[in-house]
């Protein structure tokens, strides 16, 4: 199936991100609800789709071996995004660049659990397993929120989707722990997803 191209979903997308852009300039750490404790509104609520919250918690970490850490989930019980973001001061603010690439991908991949927990999405399998390994990546109700994620960050950058994918992996490493080799035999399987999903580049 071929995913919608539509730039429909940009705007929630980038409303979203501009929210936790402002929270880390703003230097105000610790835990965030949002939109509401940026704004009036209780919820992001777009076009005709039951709105979503967002858990944003974040903090400076000197310890963590990276220029960041984040990560994010989607609750559909509660229809809440959850996105934790520790940044490591000796990297920032030049690690910014990154980290507003890496939120687009993360809102937009749990983004779109979001639109499948309400059926605007395709869901094509039930059910969910734990971060671990090669297969979270290629579990079928995960490549089209991955697409999603990955789309977002090549019209953003405008850069080729393999640079993408390989840059978000190499910034990612402290989560998944991937060798050289296990990247080689993943990109390719996520690249003809990606082809397949998005055919006109």
């Amino acid at each position: 199936m071929i995913l919608n191209e539509s730039s429909k979903w940009d705007e929630p997308v980038r409303k979203m991100v501009k929210d936790i852009v402002k929270v880390i300039k703003s230097d105000d750490t610790g835990s965030w609800l949002l939109p509401s404790d940026t704004s009036d509104d209780n919820e992001y609520q777009f076009y005709d789709v039951p709105g979503v919250q967002i858990y944003f918690d974040w903090d400076y970490d000197y310890n963590i071996d990276s220029p960041y850490y984040l990560n994010g989930d989607y609750d559909g019980e509660t229809d809440t995004m959850n996105v934790i973001l520790f940044i490591n001061p000796k990297n920032f603010p030049q690690s910014m660049y990154d980290i507003v690439a890496d939120l687009n991908d993360i809102v937009r991949h749990e983004y779109e659990h979001h639109l499948q927990e309400w059926g605007y999405a395709e869901e094509e399998e039930t059910g969910k397993d734990n971060r671990r390994g090669i297969n979270y990546y290629l579990k079928k109700d995960e490549i089209p929120a991955e697409m999603k994620g990955f789309r977002r960050i090549v019209k953003l950058r405008k850069e080729p989707i393999e640079k993408v994918m390989t840059d978000w992996f190499k910034r990612h490493q402290s989560i998944h722990k991937f060798s050289e080799n296990q990247l080689k035999k993943l990109i390719p399987q996520l690249l003809k997803y990606y082809n397949k999903y998005f055919p006109n580049g």
